[in-house]
């Protein structure tokens, strides 16, 4: 059960994707979905880092939660799912370029230093 999730127009990609935390989480949920205590257990993300990151991957639209999980203890948990395609960083004329590619198709571009544009 994928929840849909909006397209992360405004995104600090530079800031979520250049954060060491979230970048593993990225990398951990990307051919499969995964639990938050799963990815804190095997990357060494301390559990409410790896909460705050995931909740902030979910409000920027580069996580989904894929599937209701429950656990041995009885409790509800959620799996989570990567929604990046494609990341892409370009240093061109001076300035960073990062495009990233959403698994649903949107395309999102940051210059660094200046606004968000599409490119």
């Amino acid at each position: 059960m994928k929840q849909e999730q909006e397209n992360p127009a405004d995104a600090d990609m530079a800031r979520i994707l250049g954060d060491t935390y979230s970048s593993t989480i990225l990398m951990a949920t990307n051919m499969r979905s995964k639990t938050a205590l799963e990815i804190s257990h095997k990357h060494g993300i301390p559990i409410a880092a790896c909460y705050r990151r995931i909740n902030s991957l979910l409000a920027e639209g580069f996580i989904v939660k894929d599937e209701r999980y429950l656990t041995q203890e009885g409790k509800r948990t959620w799996k989570y799912l990567s929604n990046v395609h494609m990341v892409n960083i370009m240093y061109v004329e001076g300035k960073m370029r990062v495009r990233c590619e959403l698994r649903n198709g949107y395309t999102n571009d940051y210059v660094k230093g200046d606004d968000i544009a599409e490119l």
